[in-house]
């Protein structure tokens, strides 16, 4: 009851224009994110009565995801997203043969 309660409190707020004027937290205050892949021991940081929309501090995000180490460089919560040659491997030859099969029935239709 508590839950819908404060939700219909924040649907007022929002309503009546108030939610600018609200304050949600003490400035300067802290609050952990979530741990997320290789970022860890970050925290959102209040700013004037608001939560900032990042995390910072802790152990940042890497600027590009590193294939094949079976971790989450990023910390978007996906592992090793980026394809690899061996990834790639099969791709390549299942594209290849359907080039061949075109080029055949191409020159299947030239030769008749």
């Amino acid at each position: 009851m508590a839950v819908l309660g404060s939700a219909w409190f924040f649907e007022e707020v929002k309503a009546q224009g108030l939610l600018e004027e609200a304050k949600f937290c003490t400035p300067g205050s802290t609050r952990p994110c979530p741990d997320m892949g290789i970022c860890k021991g970050r925290v959102k940081v209040c700013q004037d009565g608001r939560w900032a929309e990042e995390c910072t501090g802790g152990v940042e995000p890497a600027p590009q995801e590193t294939c094949d180490n079976g971790l989450d460089d990023n910390c978007n919560g996906a592992v090793d997203e980026c394809v690899s040659l061996s990834g790639s491997f099969g791709i390549f030859l299942i594209i290849g043969g359907i080039v061949l099969l075109l080029f055949a029935i191409a020159l299947s239709r030239v030769y008749k």
